[in-house]
């Protein structure tokens, strides 16, 4: 079982923004041998609370629960420095630990192992460019 120390606060900067900013650092601690024991979210990470494609994303839940869960796998995916299937299981586990039932964080874990390869390549794509 994992922990998330402190708050999530989010913002948004400007009416019809899609887009979320972290407003503090957010720290996940993974309880899963095998998976990074700290992910570390910095203050004015920009995130969409789900790497879910947007046809996808009526199939799962949208609340306080997932979003935390969502930041923390939206930073895996952009950061890369873990393969796609680790942060999709840290996915799960996040929501497990936010709440979220098992069925329901099957689902949405499901939805990312299925529709997540395209943002996950997208940012690998973007970093190479960097």
């Amino acid at each position: 079982m994992g922990v998330y120390t402190g708050p999530l606060r989010l913002r948004i900067d400007r009416p019809g923004q899609e887009n979320w900013f972290t407003d503090g650092e957010l720290i996940y601690y993974v309880g899963v041998s095998g998976l990074p024991i700290q992910i570390v979210v910095p203050h004015n990470f920009e995130t969409d609370l789900a790497s879910v494609p947007f046809l996808l994303r009526s199939l799962v839940l949208s609340n306080a629960k997932t979003a935390w869960a969502g930041v923390i796998h939206d930073r895996l995916y952009w950061r890369g420095t873990c393969s796609r299937k680790a942060a999709d299981r840290v996915l799960f586990c996040a929501l497990r630990d936010s709440g979220c039932t098992r069925f329901w964080s099957t689902v949405y874990y499901l939805a990312v192992r299925v529709g997540g390869w395209y943002p996950w390549y997208q940012r690998r794509k973007r970093h190479a460019k960097l």
